[in-house]
């Protein structure tokens, strides 16, 4: 970039201008547009060399011998031709790595580490927010990885490497692209789950697939546990609860919180009664296991969450009863039943007033 300034002559232009401490609009203008100039072949020299990557990286996830063809040009470009070394020293290299660069699961390790290498710079593209949507093709790297899980056990240290430290990316300029959430080598399994297949099932409640997930994510990191802690001296055949110390550890200590996370997970999809009950045996069957009471703890708190008192919404007041006065109308009435004296022998008649109350004679 320096070099491309200098020749332009916009670096010169800058220190004239910066000793006169002023610059006409023209001048100004001139240089905008040389500036503008060099980010466009900039940008457009950039663009070139991606697309030049991913037509080199298309065909080298064809085979492994494509895969290994490109592993040596990335090597020969990183390590020597940048480096200022001869070729007869990248020959050299070749010929004491032979034994290396002629193993068929070599090969097949720098395939998987470069197909997730695409990902990646795919990942990096579509953005955090869209990491889910590359769900599937995580997936399916991760099962057909682990389907060969043996072959690949002297190769493990590359599948669980950085792969934008990878050959392939620095040689192509991609160790700098940020991918957030997106793991960084495919031998790291759960992270791959946890990170980008489980929450898009969990978000769009999808019991069954949660489930179905957990359940093979657990498969496969007992698989890669099993084959990638071996020692060359294994017995083929050698049964299974015969495995390795590691494998042995990982089953009485890691597997039981496996269990207990994939419940929580179901739980948060939806599938409540079903995950309480399993958590409920899942204790009963590890009592030993440091995070019993833990487990527990955590249950009793979903089990005796209060709840919470309803809003109720105030029932309106009653209406008050329309008062409709009825007109009074004057009733005769009978006389009262002759005194047994002269002197009450006059009656009185009850009076009823216009106001509608009667009154009664005393």
């Amino acid at each position: 970039m320096l070099k491309t300034l200098i020749s332009s002559g916009l670096l010169l232009s800058l220190f004239s201008f910066a000793e006169a401490q002023s610059m006409t609009d023209a001048q100004r203008e001139r240089l905008q547009k040389q500036l503008k100039s060099i980010l466009e072949q900039t940008t457009e020299a950039d663009s070139l060399k991606k697309k030049s990557a991913y037509s080199a990286y298309q065909r080298a996830m064809s085979s492994g011998a494509a895969s290994l063809e490109l592993y040596l040009k990335c090597v020969e470009k990183v390590d020597f031709l940048d480096a200022g070394k001869s070729s007869s020293e990248f020959r050299e290299w070749r010929r004491a790595n032979a034994e290396l660069l002629g193993d068929s699961d070599f090969r097949l390790a720098l395939r998987y580490q470069l197909r997730w290498l695409v990902l990646s710079i795919e990942a990096n593209k579509r953005g955090e927010q869209r990491i889910h949507t590359m769900g599937e093709e995580a997936r399916e790297l991760v099962s057909s990885m682990l389907s060969k899980a043996d072959d690949l056990m002297e190769h493990r240290k590359l599948l669980s490497q950085n792969v934008l430290q990878s050959y392939f990316a620095r040689a192509y300029g991609f160790t700098e692209i940020k991918v957030k959430r997106w793991p960084t080598a495919p031998a790291n399994v759960q992270a791959i789950y946890k990170s980008v297949i489980l929450p898009d099932l969990v978000e769009r409640k999808k019991v069954s697939q949660v489930r179905a997930a957990w359940t093979e994510m657990i498969k496969f990191e007992e698989l890669r546990m099993d084959a990638w802690n071996k020692s060359k001296s294994s017995k083929i055949g050698m049964k299974k609860n015969m495995g390795s110390a590691a494998l042995k550890k990982w089953r009485a200590e890691v597997y039981p919180d496996l269990v207990w996370n994939m419940e929580q997970d179901v739980l948060k999809a939806g599938g409540e009664y079903q995950a309480i009950s399993n958590m409920i045996t899942h204790i009963g069957n590890n009592l030993k296991h440091k995070n019993a009471l833990k487990w527990a703890s955590e249950l009793d708190g979903l089990l005796n969450v209060e709840d919470e008192p309803k809003a109720v919404d105030a029932a309106p007041p009653a209406p008050k009863p329309k008062v409709v006065k009825a007109p009074v109308k004057e009733v005769e009435v009978a006389p009262s039943p002759a005194p047994a004296t002269k002197a009450e022998a006059k009656p009185k008649e009850t009076v009823i007033k216009k106001s509608g109350y009667i009154e009664l004679p005393l």
